[in-house]
């Protein structure tokens, strides 16, 4: 039984077909396996930041000390950040709540409020900076994933509340989950 032309061209082109499909199975599956194995997610204690770096990235003392004084200004500093923008989405809701919101002043709040936002993320990178030159080449690798793991959605760093004394975040989740929504409502008008 001889083949003709036609059918081995077809027989090769569903060979070539099959091959192209099983290799592309095959590097999305270890894409994908890559993928996992890097994200493994880092457990950050809700508190002893301090002795977690320590202890993840072999900190000598000295290292260790400069990281917690780092640690201070940042949260220092972002706090301040995050009390502002507070006091904005309270200014937003409050005019929201009017009876005849003026647009102009919600528009203020967002340019506000999207300055305060840039200032924290400055901050954070300031941070991220700082800890970073405290460290030896090879507890670098291991910071960044650290770090990354750290970040909110918001973009700042997720640091311990412990038994601070103070206003704190009073909003708690349903503050910011209420005032996504008042921002949202924003964007759509």
């Amino acid at each position: 039984m001889r083949l003709s032309t036609k059918s081995i061209l077809i027989i090769i082109i569903v060979f070539l077909l099959g091959t192209n499909i099983a290799s592309f199975i095959t590097l999305s599956n270890h894409i994908k396996e890559v993928h996992q194995s890097q994200n493994q997610e880092i457990k950050i204690p809700s508190s002893q930041v301090g002795q977690f770096f320590k202890s993840e990235l072999s900190l000598s003392e000295d290292q260790a000390v400069l990281f917690r004084k780092y640690r201070r200004t940042y949260n220092q500093s972002a706090n301040h950040v995050l009390h502002s923008m507070e006091t904005i989405r309270e200014k937003m809701a409050a005019e929201l709540k009017s009876s005849n919101p003026d647009r102009e002043k919600l528009n203020a709040f967002a340019v506000q409020l999207g300055d305060k936002h840039k200032v924290l993320k400055e901050y954070t990178f300031d941070y991220y900076f700082n800890l970073q030159s405290a460290l030896e080449a090879d507890q670098q690798e291991k910071m960044i994933d650290i770090f990354q793991a750290m970040l909110t959605e918001q973009g700042y760093v997720k640091t311990p509340s412990g038994n601070r004394q103070g206003k704190g975040n009073r909003g708690g989740k349903g503050f910011r989950r209420n005032n996504e929504v008042i921002s949202d409502s924003i964007k759509n008008d």
